[in-house]
C-alpha cells in the first residue's frame, strides 16, 4: 500500500530493497549536493563583489548575517519534519504525510509572515544601524523571512521519507537561481537591492520547485493527523540555539575585544575551520531519518549514530589534517596573502571544530529518539564555562582564546558522549547477547 502511494506519488527516490550500502549512496548524493551549493555560493559572493564594490558588498555580507540567524527557525522546523515524517513511514502511515506537511506548512506560514511584516518595518532603523542610506534592500530581504519557514517543511519531508535526490537537487537549484538572478539584477543597474532580490528569488523559485515535486504525495493523502512537528520545535530550537551560539560565540567575543585587524584574522580562521562543520553535514542529513526509523523499530538506532560518528571522523579528521600541515596554503587560497597571520589559527579551531561536528550526530541522535531535556544544559553550561574561563584568564592573544574555544568544545563533545554514547553502547551490547547465546 505504502509503495503504491508512493509510486503514485512520483517518488522514486528511496531506499531500494536490495541496497547493501544506502547510507553511501545518500551520503554521496548531498556531498555532490552541498559541493554544488558551495560552487554556487562562492561565485555569487566573487560576482558581487565585482559587481557592488565594497561599500555594498560589505552590506551584502551583512545581510548574509542577518539571514544566519534564520538558521535557528530553519532547521528546527526541518528537523522536526523530518523526525515525524520519518516515523509515519516506517509505521506504514504513508497517507498521513501529506496532509501533515500541509498542515504544518499552514501553521508556520504566519509566522513568517509575522516576521516578514516586522522586519520590513524595522528596516528603516536596522538599516541606519548598518550605516545603509536606502532602506529597500532590507524591505526586499524581509521576503526570505516567509520562505524560510515554509520551504524547510518539504525538505524535511524529503528528508524523513529519505528522498535525497529530490532534497538535493531543490538545495542546488535554490543557489543557483540566487546566483543567475542576484547577477541579473545588479548588472541591470539594480545593485545591492537587485543581490538581495536574487537571494529571495532564489528560496522563490526552490520552493515553488519542492511544492511541485511534493503535491501529489498530498494528493495521495488520507486524514488530516494533528501535526505533532509544532509540539517538538520548541525543544529542537533551543538545541539549535545552543549549538549557533557554541559555535560563534568566540568570534563574537574576539570582534568585541580585539583591535578590528585582529578580529578579522580571527574570524578568517573561524570560517575556513566551519568547513569542517559544512563539508560533513551530508552525514548527519542522511543518518537522521535512519536514526529515527531505528528508534520506532524496538528502541533502536544506536547503530546509525555509531556509523555516523564513524564517517565524520574520516571526512573532519582529513580536512583537520590539511590544516596542521598546510595552513598557510589554506588561507592563502582562501582568503589570500593578507589574511596569513591567521594560518597559526586554523589547526587549532579546526580541532574545535571536530568536536562540534560530534557534538552536531550526537544532539541529533538524541532528537531523533525524542529526548531534548538533557544535553541543552550541558551545552548551555559549556558555553558559559568558555565565556567565564575568558574572562577570568583575561587571554591576550587570539592563540589563547582558540585553545580556550577548542578545550570546551571536546569537554562539550566529553560529556555529550557520556550523556548519549555511552547509553547508546550499552543497548548496542545487550542487542547483540541473545545472538551470541543462540549461535552458542
Amino acid at each position: 500500500m505504502g509503495n503504491t502511494v508512493l509510486a503514485r506519488a512520483g517518488l522514486f527516490f528511496r531506499t531500494r530493497a536490495g541496497d547493501a550500502s544506502p547510507l553511501a549512496r545518500h551520503g554521496a548524493i548531498m556531498f555532490v549536493s552541498m559541493a554544488g551549493v558551495y560552487a554556487a555560493d562562492y561565485l555569487f559572493h566573487v560576482s558581487m563583489s565585482r559587481l557592488l564594490g565594497p561599500s555594498d558588498y560589505g552590506a551584502l555580507v551583512a545581510f548574509s548575517a542577518i539571514l544566519l540567524i534564520l538558521y535557528v527557525p530553519v532547521n528546527t522546523i526541518q528537523t522536526a519534519m523530518a523526525r515525524h515524517t520519518a516515523y509515519l513511514d516506517e509505521a506504514g502511515q504513508w497517507t498521513a504525510i501529506g496532509p501533515l506537511a500541509v498542515r504544518t506548512m499552514r501553521y508556520f506560514f504566519w509566522y513568517g509572515a509575522l516576521g516578514c511584516v516586522a522586519l520590513a518595518l524595522m528596516s528603516p532603523t536596522l538599516s541606519a544601524l548598518l550605516r545603509i542610506d536606502d532602506p529597500l534592500p532590507m524591505i526586499t530581504l524581509s521576503g526570505r523571512v516567509l520562505i524560510a519557514t515554509t520551504l524547510p517543511v518539504v525538505r524535511g519531508a524529503f528528508q524523513g521519507l529519505q528522498m535525497f535526490v529530490p532534497l538535493g537537487v531543490n538545495l542546488v537549484l535554490e543557489h543557483v537561481s540566487k546566483l543567475a538572478m542576484g547577477i541579473v539584477l545588479a548588472w541591470a543597474g539594480w545593485g545591492l537591492t537587485g543581490a538581495v532580490a536574487g537571494m529571495v528569488l532564489g528560496g522563490a523559485v526552490a520552493l515553488a520547485a519542492a511544492l511541485a515535486a511534493f503535491r501529489p504525495l498530498v494528493r495521495a493523502g488520507g486524514e488530516t493527523p494533528l501535526s505533532p512537528v509544532v509540539r517538538s520545535a520548541g525543544a529542537i530550537a533551543v538545541a539549535m540555539s545552543l549549538f549557533l551560539v557554541a559555535t560563534n560565540v568566540d568570534v563574537l567575543l574576539v570582534k568585541a575585544l580585539f583591535a578590528p585587524a585582529v578580529a578579522g584574522y580571527y574570524a578568517a580562521a573561524g570560517v575556513a575551520a566551519k568547513i569542517i562543520l559544512y563539508a560533513t553535514w551530508a552525514i548527519p542529513a542522511v543518518v537522521f531519518p535512519e536514526m529515527v526509523r531505528g528508534h520506532a523499530r524496538q528502541g533502536g538506532g544506536h547503530q546509525f549514530l555509531f556509523k555516523g560518528l564513524a564517517a565524520s571522523a574520516l571526512g573532519a579528521g582529513g580536512l583537520l589534517t590539511a590544516y596542521l600541515v598546510a595552513p598557510d596554503l589554506v588561507i592563502r587560497i582562501l582568503f589570500g596573502s593578507s589574511f596569513l597571520p591567521a594560518a597559526p589559527l586554523l589547526g587549532i579551531l579546526g580541532f574545535g571544530m571536530t568536536a562540534y561536528q560530534f557534538v552536531f550526530l550526537m544532539m541529533s541522535y538524541e532528537q531523533a529518539r525524542g529526548r531534548n531535556r538533557t544535553f541543552p544544559f550541558a551545552m548551555l553550561a559549556c558555553i558559559v564555562g568558555f565565556v567565564a574561563s575568558l574572562g577570568v584568564l583575561r587571554a591576550a592573544s587570539l592563540t589563547q582564546v582558540a585553545w580556550l574555544m577548542a578545550l570546551w568544545a571536546w569537554i562539550m563533545c566529553g560529556w555529550m558522549a557520556w550523556l548519549v554514547l555511552w547509553p547508546a553502547w550499552t543497548e548496542q551490547a545487550r542487542a547483540r547477547r541473545p545472538r551470541a547465546a543462540g549461535d552458542a
